[in-house]
């Protein structure tokens, strides 16, 4: 019986893409999850504190530890290919840079980001017993590239200092640590890094966040409850509470930075932040990611991006319209004014991008969340940027259909233009459920046209 390429990948050791530490350990944790009850009942962690000694916590941390380091190999080259070290400025002084990872585990991050730059070292902070297991695990792999290791616990020491000199580091990472702990513990986490930053240089912080990019918000909701059943106060954060920390520290920020492509984007995604906004253009963060961004900001809740090729018009779009809205010839953004089919066609044509968002009613707070985006990517170097709304404008009590009052904030919805939304969410991969009644809640889609 021969194994599948997957499973060859996977599930046979020595494989760099080998997750059975993940598995295994994973099985482990499952047992805490028969605890979920009574710990909604508690509101909190049902866990009791445990020794943290002798022989099997020692085996405890190494399965931790190479669970751990499965999946981090994997974000860590995920991290190298959005953060790109050699474009950050030299130091003035000539020394050696270096990136601290703090709670780094085996130390994976920092190993591939100093992989791919030989003028880099890194340091890996962890507790003691932890660091003890790491050095073991690379001594079965060969010597780390260029990593150091510290031991102490981060929530009762300060941060160490560079190896030779200097109380600034050029990179700080923190990778799947700020969920392990409350609020203020991570806080203060937080702070440390935006203290300890040399000014040319990145904080970097990896995590699951509860308004991220793609499944990343159904992946934290998950992974919030797993931390409630498997830590004392662990739970998932918002990428704009970290970003808002890390700017009250006096930083500058761009997030969320979306990890893999667009159809195979992770479920985690990068805050990233420095002293100078200059050190930024080493986050290789595309236009159009910078929209989506700004999207979810706005309060949308999710964002894809597309060609508007794929962007389908029909005459039948118009004529649902005409024979099932009661609206129909009642607004100045409606049909039969609003453009046709074979004029939203045209203008498609004119457009190298596009972007779908996802909201919800009311139908006016939907329409100026579109005129916000819109601001923001003629802002962002989009002059040609346009939006498309979801249902009838209902910018003012009454509609004037042939003297709009409001010209320069009304927008068409795209079916009033012929846009075809079932297929334009299928195409993206998003499902559309028609609603059955008043009473069910309505999914407002709205698109954003970029040059």
């Amino acid at each position: 019986m021969a194994c599948t390429t997957v499973a060859r990948r996977h599930l046979l050791p020595g494989g760099e893409a080998y997750l059975g530490h993940s598995l295994l350990y994973r099985q482990q944790l499952a047992a805490n999850w028969s605890l979920l009850a009574d710990a909604v009942r508690r509101g909190g962690s049902p866990m009791a504190p445990t020794p943290d000694e002798g022989e099997g916590y020692q085996r405890r941390v190494r399965r931790y530890l190479l669970a751990m380091d499965d999946v981090a190999r994997h974000k860590a080259r995920c991290i190298a290919e959005r953060v790109h070290l050699d474009r950050l400025p030299a130091r003035a002084d000539g020394r050696e840079r270096f990136v601290l990872d703090l709670a780094g585990g085996g130390g994976a991050v920092a190993a591939e980001l100093v992989r791919r730059d030989p003028a880099w070292r890194g340091v890996v902070v962890d507790m003691p017993e932890v660091v003890e297991q790491a050095q073991q695990m690379w001594a079965g792999r060969g010597s780390p590239p260029r990593l150091s290791y510290v031991g102490l616990d981060l929530l009762s020491a300060a941060l160490p200092v560079p190896p030779g000199g200097g109380r600034q580091w050029d990179v700080i990472v923190l990778s799947n640590i700020v969920h392990a702990f409350a609020e203020a513990e991570s806080g203060r986490l937080l702070d440390d890094a935006a203290a300890a930053v040399a000014p040319g240089g990145l904080v970097i912080v990896h995590d699951f966040w509860t308004d991220g990019p793609g499944r990343g918000p159904a992946k934290a909701a998950l992974f919030d409850l797993h931390m409630m059943v498997n830590t004392y106060q662990g739970r998932s954060y918002s990428w704009a509470w970290v970003r808002d920390r890390l700017v009250a520290g006096g930083l500058v920020a761009v997030a969320p930075v979306p990890l893999g492509e667009e159809h195979t984007q992770e479920d985690t995604s990068l805050v990233v932040a420095a002293r100078d906004p200059r050190s930024l253009a080493a986050v290789d963060v595309s236009p159009l990611e910078r929209l989506g961004s700004a999207a979810l900001e706005l309060g949308f809740a999710r964002s894809a991006r597309l060609d508007p090729a794929a962007v389908v018009t029909a005459a039948w779009v118009r004529e649902k319209c005409r024979f099932g809205c009661s609206g129909y010839d009642k607004g100045a953004q409606c049909p039969p004014r609003s453009p046709a089919p074979e004029e939203t066609r045209e203008l498609l044509r004119g457009y190298s991008a596009a972007l779908l968002v996802q909201g919800e009613p009311p139908t006016a707070s939907f329409h100026l969340q579109m005129l916000a985006l819109e601001r923001a990517a003629f802002l962002q170097g989009h002059p040609r940027a346009l939006a498309f709304a979801a249902g009838p404008c209902r910018l003012c009590p009454e509609c004037t259909p042939d003297a709009c009052i409001r010209p320069d904030e009304a927008r068409p919805s795209m079916e009033a233009a012929g846009i075809d939304v079932y297929g334009l969410a299928q195409a993206v991969g998003w499902h559309l459920q028609p609603v059955p009644d008043h009473e069910s809640p309505v999914t407002y889609l709205g698109l954003l046209l970029v040059d």
